[in-house]
């Protein structure tokens, strides 16, 4: 079943509920902009049970974000052949606060 795309954006953020689970039982992914900034967030399901984990499922068949899993998908082999070595002046950082995980671009 393909959602609406008010199911997907919300509020300026994308909000992908993980393709493995049903949408109401799903972890998500979000993602917003804050000034020269990416904001991810996941949020693990409240529906909670031993196949819980933090993991987002972008499907490439049978998506219920059809057609936008292509881009995501785009975005994975780009991020597979990225030299991060290579280029200095693009840090990446994770850390935790408040049970939440925030990547940084230092």
């Amino acid at each position: 079943m393909v959602v609406p795309d008010n199911k997907l954006f919300k509020d300026g953020k994308i909000e992908w509920h993980s393709d493995e689970f049903p949408y109401d039982e799903a972890s998500i992914l979000s993602i917003s902009k804050e000034k020269d900034a990416y904001i991810v967030e996941f949020k693990l399901s409240d529906k909670r049970n031993m196949f819980s984990t933090h993991s987002i499922r972008i499907c490439n068949s049978g998506s219920r974000y059809y057609s936008y899993n292509a881009s995501f998908m785009n975005m994975y082999n780009k991020l597979l052949e990225y030299d991060y070595d290579k280029d200095e002046k693009n840090v990446v950082s994770v850390f935790a606060t408040d049970d939440k995980k925030k990547i940084k671009k230092l």
